[in-house]
């Protein structure tokens, strides 16, 4: 439990820690790695395990609600599926953290 709090949060501060690779579909349909554009950023978020990223998805999804209300709505479904899967898992998870780590302070 705690290698998970710790790797959660081990580091808060910005940084470079994933290479992205998009899949594009071919016409005949089958999938592909495409590289992404040089100058585009991405935020990448860990939901299974930090609270705050469920967070920011749900707000995400709320947002999107006008403009791609099923885009929104997969992302909720995914979260709802995510929390069937951790099961009491992540509410123990995510009540240590904010344990060890009352309002948000991260220890560095």
């Amino acid at each position: 439990m705690n290698q998970i709090i710790e790797n959660s949060y081990q580091k808060p501060r910005w940084q470079d820690k994933y290479y992205i690779q998009k899949i594009k579909a071919l016409e005949d349909g089958t999938p592909a790695l495409v590289q992404v554009e040089e100058e585009a950023q991405y935020f990448v978020l860990r939901f299974d395990e930090d609270r705050h990223a469920r967070k920011a998805m749900r707000a995400y999804a709320e947002s999107l609600q006008h403009d791609a209300p099923t885009f929104a709505a997969d992302i909720l479904q995914k979260l709802e599926e995510s929390e069937k899967t951790l099961g009491g898992r992540a509410e123990r998870v995510f009540a240590n953290i904010d344990r060890l780590y009352p309002n948000d302070e991260v220890e560095e």
